[in-house]
Parts: structure tokens; C-alpha cells; sequence
């Protein structure tokens, strides 16, 4: 096994990476058994995301030329501990969309409050992503023509209203969704453990693949959302 490989040089630098509270890059911090994924470096928080279980370690691999954590869409999963407790926080990746039934890309669970309350599901289905927010009872969605490989950013702000409300998911540098004011469950924005491939009690595999995966600890406006995608588009082809 080899620890901390890093391939290509430098470490990127995300944009407004002092605002990041983790930041996996593709490319760095992978720890490899052959070419199995076995963790994969916060170099920001130390919130690592792992997989003790070799049998369900991705790969490592590239999208099309780009290095990328690859899914086999049978039981490969990696876990990742709770991002610090805040209000307000942005996620932006980019994934492939393979189209293949349902698929669990990424999950968080909230750590206090009602069961599912807070919970967000990120995944495809029939060539479709998939975004889903659930409250008490309620669950919103944002259905997004899937493509081979795509770039979201989904800001996360309980704060605002009005045409920049809670939450934004662009797909692709475009707006695909966003919706009214959530105020029932604010208190847990923030306070997820994440799972990747599957849900964190197994089920609905993933085949695909996940490049540089970033947590900002607050909500990027819309030309911030812009040069994100714009480095992303860059690094995960």
C-alpha cells in the first residue's frame, strides 16, 4: 500500500480555497492497495473520506483523460466523517452519469432531528440527476437531463429568499433548480456524515465516477458558482 500519492505536481488550488472546509482533488491524496481507492484526503479539514473494507474500495481511473474515483455499480462505497456544524455551505463535483437505473451518488445523514429530516440524496435514474432535500414529511426535488459527465454546485442557504433561495443547484454552470425558504430544520445544515456510491446502509451501487469534490463553509453567489464550474470543467473531463 502507498500512503498520500499524489500524481502530477503541485497541489491544485481550488477557487476562494481559504473559504473551503474540505477539498478532495482527484489527482492528490489517494491511498492506493493496486488500484484500489482505500481513502481519499480532506486537504483542507482532515475529513478523509475511507473504506476499510477492500471489497468495496473504488478504483482509481480517469473520466476521459482526467483522473477519477471509479464505481463498479456492485457495492464500491467511501465514507466521509460529519463537515463542521454552519448554517450555510456550497458542495461542487463533478461526476459521470451513466444512465443505468437508479444510482446513489452521495448521501448525508443528519446527525440530531426527526429521521431523514435535514437529509440530502444526490442521484441518477434513467439518465436523469437527481437532487432531493427531506424535511418532515416533504421532499423537493430537482430532476436534471443527465449527461456523460457533469459539474453541479449546489449551494446551501437557509438564509435567503426570493430568486436566490435555499437551495441553488447548477448543473453545468446553469441554474437547474432552486427552491422557497426551509426554516423547520436550519439548525442542522452542515451536520452530515457523507456517503459516496451507495447509501450509507448499502444499496442502489453506483456505476460511475467522481472527480475533485469541494465544501465551501459558506454559499458562493452566482459568478462565484461561475468560476468553480469554469475550474472544474477544466479538471474533470
Amino acid at each position: 500500500m502507498r500512503r498520500g500519492v499524489t500524481f502530477g505536481g503541485a497541489l491544485p488550488q481550488a477557487p476562494f480555497a481559504s473559504r473551503l472546509i474540505n477539498a478532495n482533488y482527484a489527482d492528490r491524496e489517494i491511498v492506493l492497495a493496486g488500484s484500489d481507492v482505500s481513502a481519499w484526503g480532506d486537504v483542507v479539514g482532515g475529513r478523509d473520506w475511507v473504506q476499510a473494507d477492500t471489497s468495496k474500495d473504488p478504483n482509481y481511473g480517469v473520466f476521459t483523460t482526467k483522473p477519477a474515483l471509479v464505481f463498479d455499480g456492485v457495492n464500491d462505497m467511501i465514507t466521509a466523517p460529519a463537515t463542521p456544524a454552519a448554517n450555510v455551505w456550497t458542495i461542487a463535483f463533478s461526476a459521470r452519469v451513466t444512465g443505468a437505473g437508479s444510482r446513489v451518488i452521495l448521501e448525508t445523514s443528519p446527525a440530531a432531528g426527526p429521521a431523514n429530516a435535514g437529509s440530502i440524496l444526490i442521484y441518477e435514474n434513467g439518465g436523469f440527476l437527481l437532487f432531493e432535500y427531506y424535511r418532515v414529511g416533504t421532499t423537493r426535488k430537482s430532476f436534471v437531463a443527465g449527461a456523460a459527465t457533469v459539474r453541479i454546485v449546489a449551494v446551501l442557504d437557509p438564509t435567503t429568499s426570493g430568486p436566490d433561495c435555499w437551495p441553488r443547484i447548477y448543473v453545468n454552470g446553469v441554474l437547474a433548480g432552486a427552491y422557497g425558504l426551509i426554516t423547520a430544520n436550519a439548525g442542522q445544515i452542515g451536520l452530515y456524515g457523507w456517503t459516496m456510491g451507495t447509501f450509507a446502509a448499502g444499496g442502489f451501487p453506483w456505476n460511475g465516477k467522481m472527480g475533485d469534490c469541494l465544501i465551501y463553509g459558506d454559499a458562493l453567489t452566482a459568478g462565484e458558482v461561475a468560476t468553480v464550474d469554469a475550474w472544474l470543467a477544466v479538471r474533470c473531463v
